[in-house]
C-alpha cells in the first residue's frame, strides 16, 4: 500500500507500507440516519414548516401562471393576480394536510424531486427555492406521509411510512398510478404527529399566533386574490398602504442592481393616519395605527420583515415618536432566489447580503428626512394652507351637535350606589333576528351595537354596552375591535353568572387544566388554584359547545351558530388587539354581525 507522510522538510515522500490482509479493520463511514433528521430539523419550528409547505403551493401556483397564455405582470414582473388558485391548510394534534389547485407533479417531479434534496429548485421568482422545504417538513413533523396528485393528465398516490422516512435506502418508495378525472391538484396529508409537536398544536394562544403569522407573511398573494383557509377560515388580505405626508410626498424609487435584483422603494405616511389638522385626527387612533408603522421587506411577494423598526436590522439609528406614521415597502425581486437577501429559513433578512447592504444606506436617508419632515410639522413650523381656512372656520358660530339618540332598554335596572350609569329606555326590540331598521341606518348599523334590551344589572357590562352604541366602526375600527372582544366577554361572563351557569363553567375550566397539567406531568390544581381558576373568552365560548343548555332563547341551534363563528373570529381579533394585525371597519363589522344575535340573547335574559 502507498500514501503519503510529511517528513521534516514539509516535502511529500511515497512511503511504501506493508501489512497483512488478515489484520485488516473495517471502518464505517457516514451519517446516522437520526442525526441527519435532527441536523435536519434542530432549528427550524413547527410554524416554519408549515410555511415550507405553503411556499411549494404558491411556487407550484406562480410556475402555473407564468407558463400560461396572457398572464398579467405587475411592475415587478410577477404575476399580478392569483384569482382561482386556492390553499386550504387544515392542523390538529394528529393531521396537518394542506391542499392546493395549482400545478401537479407529473412523474419526473415526483419520482426524482419532491422527496429528493440535492438540487435547488429553479421556479423562477420562487420563496421555497432551498429544495429542503418538504423533506425537512416531513422530517420534522410526521411519521407516516400521504400524497395524492395530478396535473390533469397524470395522477398518482403515494404512501410513506416511519420505516421509509428513517431508512429509505433500505425500504424503497413507490407511488400507484390512480384514475385521472382531469382535475389539478396536490393532497399531502402529514399524521403520526410526534407529541410534542401536537402539544404546540394543542395550544390555542400558538395556533391563533400562527394564523396570524401566515395572515402577515402571504398577505400580499392573498391582496392578489390567492385563497388561502386554515381549518376553514378564509384569511383576508394584509399590509398598509401610503399616501402623501403634508410635508413629504411618497419616496418612490425602482433599480436593478449589478447581480440583477430589483429593488423597490416606497416610503410615505401610513394612508389612515391623520395629521393635526386634518379631518378626522385624533390621537387615540392615532396611536393605535403607531403598532404597525416601520418597514415591510418584501422577497418575491413573500413579506419578510413586518413593520421593521431597526430591531434586527440597521435601517433606523434609534427608533422615535416621529416615525409613527412612516410606512414603507421594500421590495426585493429576482428569478434568482438565491440572490435575495433573506436567510435559510426565510424569516428574516441576511444583513450581510449585498442586495441588501447596497440599498440601506438610502433606506435609512430616506428615513431621516421623513423624520426630520415630521418633526417640523409635529413643532408647527409649517403652517398649512388647511389650518389657515380652518382657523377661519373656527370663527364662525359653531351649532350645537345634536343628543346621541337613546338606544338601549333596561327593564331591571335599579338605583345603585357610587354613580348611576344613565341609559335612557326606548321602544321594545325583539332580541333575536333583529333586523336594523333601514331608516335608522346610519345611526344604528354603523355602530358596534344597535338597540336591544338589556336586563343585565352588572355595571361593567352596560357601560360596555352604552359605548358600543356610540361608537362608529368605520370611523373607529381598531378601538371598536377591542371594544367588542372586552365586550362579549364581559356580556357572556355576566350571562352565565345571571343564568346558573357560571359555576358549571369553571368547574370545566379546573378539568381542562387539570388534563394539560397531567399530559406534562405535573400536580393537579390545588383547592386554592381551582377556587380562583377562571374560564378566558376562547374557554367560555367553547363552553357553550359542551353545555348547549346554557344557550340562551329559544333558538339554541341558530345562536350556537353564532357563538361558532365568533370563536372562528376571535384568533384574528386577538392578533387585532394584542399584535399587529390589521384590519378594516367592514371586517370588524363582519365580527360584530355575526356575534350580535347571541350578544342581544344574553342581554335580553330575565332571572325571572
Amino acid at each position: 500500500m502507498t500514501t503519503y507522510i510529511l517528513s521534516t522538510s514539509t516535502h511529500l515522500q511515497l512511503v511504501d507500507l506493508e501489512y497483512q490482509v488478515a489484520d485488516r479493520l473495517r471502518v464505517q463511514f457516514g451519517i446516522d440516519q437520526n442525526q441527519v433528521r435532527e441536523a435536519f430539523t434542530a432549528d427550524i419550528s413547527t410554524a416554519e414548516c408549515i410555511f415550507d409547505l405553503i411556499d411549494n403551493s404558491i411556487d407550484a401556483a406562480r410556475d402555473a401562471l407564468l407558463e400560461g397564455p396572457n398572464v398579467k405582470l405587475d411592475r415587478f414582473n410577477l404575476p399580478a393576480s392569483y384569482s382561482g388558485h386556492k390553499i386550504n391548510l387544515h392542523i390538529t394534534p394528529t393531521t396537518i394536510a394542506i391542499r392546493d389547485n395549482s400545478y401537479g407533479m407529473n412523474s419526473t417531479v415526483l419520482g426524482r424531486e419532491a422527496f429528493f434534496s440535492g438540487n435547488r429548485h429553479t421556479h423562477k421568482y420562487g420563496i421555497g427555492y432551498f429544495g429542503l422545504g418538504l423533506i425537512r417538513a416531513v422530517l420534522k413533523l410526521a411519521r407516516e406521509v400521504r400524497l395524492k396528485t395530478s396535473n390533469g393528465k397524470e395522477a398518482y398516490y403515494c404512501k410513506i411510512s416511519e420505516a421509509q422516512i428513517q431508512a429509505p435506502d433500505q425500504n424503497e418508495i413507490y407511488a400507484d398510478p390512480i384514475s385521472n378525472s382531469g382535475k389539478i391538484f396536490n393532497i399531502l396529508v402529514l399524521s403520526d404527529i410526534p407529541e410534542e409537536i401536537s402539544y404546540e398544536i394543542r395550544n390555542s394562544r400558538w395556533k391563533e399566533t400562527l394564523i396570524n403569522t401566515i395572515n402577515k407573511r402571504y398577505g400580499i398573494y392573498i391582496r392578489k386574490g390567492l385563497e388561502i383557509c386554515v381549518n376553514g377560515t378564509k384569511l383576508p388580505p394584509f399590509g398598509p398602504s401610503l399616501r402623501d405626508h403634508p410635508n413629504f410626498s411618497v419616496y418612490s424609487k425602482q433599480e436593478t442592481l449589478g447581480n440583477g435584483v430589483i429593488v423597490n422603494i416606497d416610503i410615505g405616511a401610513d394612508a389612515r393616519w391623520k395629521f393635526k389638522g386634518e379631518d378626522g385626527f385624533t390621537q387615540t387612533c392615532n396611536k393605535s395605527l403607531a403598532i404597525d408603522s416601520g418597514l415591510y421587506a418584501v422577497c418575491n411577494d413573500r413579506i419578510i420583515r413586518i413593520a421593521d423598526k431597526g430591531e434586527q436590522t440597521d435601517w433606523f439609528q434609534k427608533w422615535h415618536g416621529e416615525y409613527n406614521s412612516l410606512i414603507g415597502w421594500i421590495h426585493f425581486v429576482s428569478k434568482n432566489p438565491s440572490l435575495l437577501p433573506w436567510d435559510s429559513k426565510k424569516a428574516n433578512l441576511n444583513t450581510n447580503n449585498v442586495s441588501y447592504q447596497e440599498t440601506a444606506d438610502q433606506i435609512r436617508e430616506v428615513g431621516d428626512e421623513y423624520r426630520s419632515q415630521n418633526r417640523k410639522l409635529l413643532k408647527g413650523e409649517i403652517k398649512k394652507e388647511k389650518d389657515k381656512i380652518k382657523d377661519k372656520e373656527n370663527k364662525k358660530p359653531v351649532e350645537p351637535k345634536p343628543p346621541i339618540p337613546p338606544n338601549i332598554q333596561n327593564t331591571n335596572q335599579k338605583p345603585q350606589q357610587g354613580g348611576k350609569i344613565q341609559i335612557s329606555p326606548t321602544e321594545n326590540v325583539s332580541p333575536i333576528n333583529h333586523t336594523p331598521n333601514p331608516a335608522n341606518h346610519n345611526k344604528d348599523y354603523d355602530f358596534l351595537m344597535w338597540r336591544c334590551t338589556v336586563n343585565s344589572l352588572d355595571k361593567k357590562t352596560l357601560a360596555l354596552v352604552n359605548e358600543c352604541q356610540r361608537l362608529c366602526i368605520r370611523d373607529y375600527p381598531y378601538a371598536s375591535a377591542m371594544l367588542l372582544r372586552n365586550t362579549v366577554e364581559s356580556v357572556i361572563e355576566d350571562y352565565l353568572k345571571r343564568s346558573g351557569f357560571w359555576h358549571n363553567a369553571c368547574e370545566y375550566e379546573v378539568k381542562r387544566r387539570n388534563r394539560d397539567r397531567e399530559k406534562r406531568g405535573h400536580a393537579a390544581l390545588n383547592p386554592q388554584e381551582a377556587r380562583n381558576a377562571k374560564p378566558n373568552l376562547s374557554e367560555m365560548l367553547k363552553f357553550f359547545n359542551k353545555e348547549q343548555r346554557a344557550v340562551p332563547g329559544n333558538d339554541a341551534k341558530t345562536l350556537l351558530k353564532s357563538i361558532q363563528l365568533f370563536s372562528n373570529d376571535l384568533g384574528e381579533l386577538n392578533g387585532i388587539t394584542h399584535e399587529s394585525i390589521l384590519t378594516t371597519g367592514d371586517r370588524v363589522a363582519s365580527f360584530r354581525e355575526r356575534i350580535v344575535p347571541s350578544l342581544e340573547a344574553m342581554l335580553a335574559f330575565s332571572e325571572e
